[in-house]
């Protein structure tokens, strides 16, 4: 039997992915089986094991995904723009967030499973050390803008820049879930840009009184 292609490969991973994404939204993560989501994609038990150790494997994969999608792109803002208005930098970058997820479907499927069909119980339970990992980085990122803001001026140098990078990273991690959840009140494309202009606005004032 003559070996599968690289794009044969790619497919079938994909469709694995696609198919225990579309599963987990239906029933949630943990009563979803191995067997299921080989079924659904239609392929063997053994092409899964082609591709994923297991199901949790496979919901490493799915995470992986999306947060190093979104952390590039912080990655990439931080680098890029290093000489900009720190403050400026950040909403916009937030606001670019936003648009990106509205702009794709998968990612809000994904996210969709994470935070409203994951009990992260039981063989999931791993998965709350690794969300606690990138919660720290992106912490640390959001920490970076703050700290240029001290430099340059924009905020009093004994600001605490752990504090407000948590602000923020919970502030976007509660609109996320909440138009996830609703999406009908909060569009990622019109709603969330003037939330985050909203969430700025304390330091545009703090600016102007300086």
């Amino acid at each position: 039997m003559a070996r599968k292609s690289k794009k044969q490969t790619a497919e079938t991973r994909e469709a694995l992915i696609d198919a225990a994404t579309a599963l987990f939204m239906q029933h949630g993560m943990a009563r979803v089986s191995l067997d299921a989501i080989a079924a659904k994609a239609g392929v063997t038990r053994g092409a899964f094991y082609c591709h994923f150790k297991n199901k949790l494997d496979l919901i490493y994969a799915l995470y992986h995904e999306i947060y190093s999608h979104y952390t590039t792109m912080l990655k990439t803002d931080l680098i890029a723009n290093d000489q900009r208005h720190a403050l400026e930098q950040l909403e916009k970058l937030c606001i670019k967030l936003s648009l990106d997820l509205a702009a794709n479907k998968r990612h809000q499927r994904i996210l969709t499973v994470f935070y409203l069909r994951c009990d992260y119980a039981d063989e999931l339970e791993p998965l709350l050390e690794l969300e606690a990992k990138s919660m720290q980085d992106d912490i640390a990122m959001f920490s970076s803008y703050f700290q240029r803001a001290i430099d340059q001026g924009l905020l009093p140098a004994d600001t605490n820049v752990q504090h407000h990078a948590l602000a923020t990273q919970s502030f976007l991690n509660g609109m996320c879930y909440q138009g996830l959840r609703f999406p009908e009140v909060i569009s990622f494309a019109q709603t969330a840009p003037t939330l985050i202009n909203l969430f700025f606005d304390r330091y545009r004032a703090h600016t102007i009184a300086a």
